[in-house]
């Protein structure tokens, strides 16, 4: 039987990191899945903390979420040296575990790819980042 990589969640998830460099800011979050290429809505259900969906895709975070209907909602005030997890795929929690690792991982690849390619060192960390 073949062995899956370690790193095979990485692909069946979006993994945000949200970190507080400075000051404060509020974040609204909001994760509103589609079904059968967005002719319908998806089902979410609030269990232990982790968004549940008929859609394909759970929601792992380390922020709060609400359910309401279709949406699944969240705020809060990130401040300076927080960090904050937002981990969406089928294997959520799997991902959301090795979250830190994933990022790792994503970051040395975007890395290694943006000097292989002569890219200034701006677009190897739009890789990774967004302004």
């Amino acid at each position: 039987m073949a062995q899956r990589s370690s790193h095979s969640t990485a692909r069946h998830a979006v993994i945000r990191l949200v970190e507080g460099i400075d000051g404060q800011a509020d974040l609204d979050v909001e994760f509103r899945p589609v079904v059968d290429f967005a002719r319908g809505v998806a089902r979410l259900d609030l269990i232990d903390d982790v968004v549940h969906t008929n859609a394909g895709a759970d929601l792992r975070s380390t922020i709060p979420f609400t359910v309401d209907g279709d949406r699944a909602r969240a705020r809060v005030t990130v401040r300076k040296g927080e960090r904050h997890l937002i981990v969406i795929g089928r294997y959520a929690g799997r991902a959301f575990a090795r979250a830190e690792d994933l990022l790792r991982v994503t970051r040395a690849f975007c890395t290694a790819w943006s000097d292989y390619c002569g890219y200034t060192r701006t677009v190897g960390r739009t890789c990774v980042t967004r302004p």
